[in-house]
């Protein structure tokens, strides 16, 4: 219980570290490329401690990573394209399951499984639907 609160003050402090920047309009160039790097470091070590301790199937962490990649690679193709991908609501809501099913399973909840899911569910399908918008675009 005290790692998943833990986890959950990590990633509430990012939540409101990026609240901040916004409010104050203190947005930088650093902050758009790291923020998000540490978001993805946040979530693939927690996955990766929960695959060392047997509570979670490895390939999660792998198509969370996967994804991850693919969107980075798309991203870098927009740059280079000058076009804009921007985050989106999807996006966020992945995120948001990922940190739910992470602190769910950390908890040692029951319906934890049930979580992971939906996370990996939301992880595909913005994943597909980045890939859609940078076609459109």
């Amino acid at each position: 219980m005290i790692s998943s609160l833990v986890f959950l003050f990590a990633a509430l402090t990012d939540l409101l570290d990026g609240y901040i920047a916004r409010s104050y309009k203190a947005k930088s160039r650093f902050g758009e490329i790291f923020d998000p790097l540490a978001d993805k470091i946040l979530i693939l070590s927690a996955f990766l401690g929960l695959v060392y301790l047997d509570r979670v199937n490895a390939w999660i962490p792998f198509v969370i990573l996967g994804r991850e990649f693919f969107i980075s690679g798309l991203r870098v193709l927009a740059a280079n394209e000058k076009k804009d991908i921007p985050v989106n609501a999807l996006g966020k809501y992945k995120t948001v399951s990922q940190v739910v099913a992470i602190s769910a399973l950390l908890a040692n909840l029951t319906y934890s499984y049930v979580l992971v899911a939906i996370a990996v569910f939301l992880t595909l399908y913005s994943g597909i639907d980045y890939t859609i918008k940078y076609y459109k675009s």
